[in-house]
């Protein structure tokens, strides 16, 4: 079941006033694109020991999970940026980050890259663009270099959860544009790209061998992606 951004803020605003205790810990676990129980224990006992087990079943079992299995649980899209919204504003953030941080050290990269980004959007506004297009560049090579089908479906999934600063990098757009080439309409950035997403000649990324640049064409009101050149 996907949701816009008011369904999700309804929903979770109807949660919270049912189940303060179980959104309390949703708030705290929405860094995590999966929660696992081991992550839920954690965040509760170093985090809000006056919440139960009970609260972390009521976290499992609520209506904002959209998907729930042995490996953990998902967050609805827009129901996921709603709660780090909430999470930016509560003092345990940064300890809920480190937690998250530490129990995913062995989780998929692109799971980790994810909650990097997350991280890096949420909290680091100012700077968010310039990290993120660092963060990101190892996903544009593997696209554009080595033409790794993966990371467009990979973006189409994660870009739009990620909080609206993530929209300050070029390489969000970029990758954005991939995921859309593959599966249309699937990822719709707010705002407007980084001006220096229209130049034509992009700048040429760090890891690509010498001499070559990622390039870029309009054709009409559209920017088509060429990709990398000598």
């Amino acid at each position: 079941m996907s949701m816009n951004g008011e369904e999700a803020r309804e929903l979770v605003e109807r949660f919270a006033g049912e189940s303060p205790g179980a959104f309390e810990l949703a708030v705290l676990v929405s860094l995590a694109v999966r929660t696992e129980q081991e992550l839920l224990r954690a965040i509760r006992l170093r985090l809000a020991r006056h919440l139960s087990a009970a609260d972390e079943a009521g976290v499992w079992f609520c209506p904002l999970v959209a998907s729930r299995g042995e490996d953990g649980i998902t967050f609805h899209r827009e129901v996921q940026r709603n709660l780090r919204e909430r999470l930016i504003n509560d003092s345990r953030c940064e300890g809920a980050w480190k937690i998250t941080y530490g129990c995913h050290e062995s989780i998929s990269p692109a799971l980790r890259l994810e909650e990097e980004a997350a991280w890096i959007s949420l909290t680091d506004t100012g700077n968010a663009g310039r990290k993120l297009d660092e963060l990101f560049r190892p996903a544009l090579v593997s696209f554009f270099m080595h033409k790794q089908a993966g990371v467009a479906s990979w973006a189409a999934r994660a870009l739009p959860g990620l909080p609206e600063a993530a929209s300050q990098s070029v390489a969000t757009w970029l990758l954005a544009h991939a995921a859309n080439r593959s599966r249309p309409n699937s990822v719709r950035l707010s705002g407007s790209p980084p001006l220096d997403y229209f130049d034509y000649d992009l700048e040429p990324l760090p890891d690509l061998p010498q001499g070559r640049s990622l390039v870029a064409g309009r054709s009409g009101a559209t920017l088509e992606l060429v990709g990398a050149i000598n």
